[in-house]
């Protein structure tokens, strides 16, 4: 038998051998292919155009759903399709930079939360008009205004997650030709005594190069998170809540960023597009082994509650 099946629209067929995610909620469909090379990365995620969607007939043998048809939800569960449309449309607020997005996101996640929590879910549609209000652009204008990012606090919560990774061998991918942990560790000199000016120049460096090749891209950051976002079925495929859910696809986010910074920075002019999806697929290949998002989640759980130094550790608005 076939279904009815939404996923994004591919730029061209992938192979034969492509690998797919799958995810049922009663009779909605959804698939997505697996960026496991950098030639599926580009038959996906497109540097100047938006990643759009489409639906498509499968064989229902085709699909191997995380969640099958009639399970009994969890409450915010009940309501994903609804909170997955209304995030993916904030990550696409073109008039944010992508970090402002993500800030954006993660509010509307807090209050989506607490709708759910207090069986107001219905009420999510209401959610997302009110941010158009100017009540709500004053609210996050004084969210903006109370985030004062910190370089050194950046690169130290992130390398520290890398090496939690890394002491799993969670980092290992033989498919890689680079080798990103061991760039970041000799861009920023973590060998040495690190000073926070020192980190703070090094970063600064970084963050130019990586603005300038996202100008020649401009779309491709945004595509990258709308596509994980739908593809991981974020705000609802972890257990711990939605809000944890965010902090997951946040922090891999930007391990992804920073590796990204790195690379543009050594690269400078001589970045390529495909290296860009080199890495993505790197990182795709790693989120395949069970233990990576666990690690992640472990890793960044306890931290989730003091959500202003997280703000200050990973969202650079300048």
């Amino acid at each position: 038998m076939e279904t009815l099946c939404l996923e994004p629209a591919y730029q061209e067929a992938p192979p034969a051998t492509a690998q797919y995610l799958a995810y049922a909620v009663n009779d909605i469909y959804e698939s997505s292919l697996l960026l496991t090379t950098p030639e599926a990365a580009g038959s996906i995620i497109f540097p100047d155009r938006p990643l759009q969607f489409r639906y498509r007939r499968v064989s229902d043998d085709a699909l191997t759903p995380w969640l099958q048809t009639g399970t009994e939800l969890a409450p915010e569960r009940g309501f994903m399709l609804d909170l997955q449309r209304s995030c993916m449309l904030l990550l696409r607020r073109r008039e944010y930079g992508l970090n402002q997005r993500l800030i954006l996101l993660g509010l509307f996640l807090e209050d989506a939360a607490d709708y759910v929590a207090t069986e107001r879910g219905h009420q999510l549609g209401a959610l997302i008009k009110s941010y158009n209000s100017p009540a709500f652009r004053a609210r996050f204008d004084e969210a903006m205004r109370a985030i004062q990012f910190e370089p050194a606090a950046y690169l130290g919560l992130l390398w520290g997650l890398l090496g939690k990774l890394a002491s799993q061998h969670l980092l290992t991918d033989a498919q890689a030709e680079t080798d990103y942990r061991e760039l970041i560790r000799q861009v920023f000199s973590l060998d040495a005594l690190q000073e926070a000016k020192r980190t703070e120049r090094t970063y600064t460096e970084c963050h130019a190069a990586f603005a300038q090749a996202a100008q020649r891209w401009p779309l491709l950051l945004e595509n990258h998170l709308v596509y994980t976002f739908f593809a991981r079925f974020y705000p609802c495929s972890l257990d711990g809540g939605i809000v944890h859910n965010y902090w997951t696809f946040v922090s891999i986010y930007k391990l992804t960023e920073l590796a990204l910074m790195t690379l543009a920075v050594v690269r400078r002019d001589q970045l390529h597009l495909h290296e860009t999806y080199a890495l993505l697929s790197h990182v795709e290949r790693l989120q395949l082994q069970p233990a990576f998002r666990k690690t992640v989640e472990r890793f960044i759980q306890p931290k989730e509650d003091a959500s202003l130094e997280l703000f200050n550790a990973l969202y650079d608005l300048s």
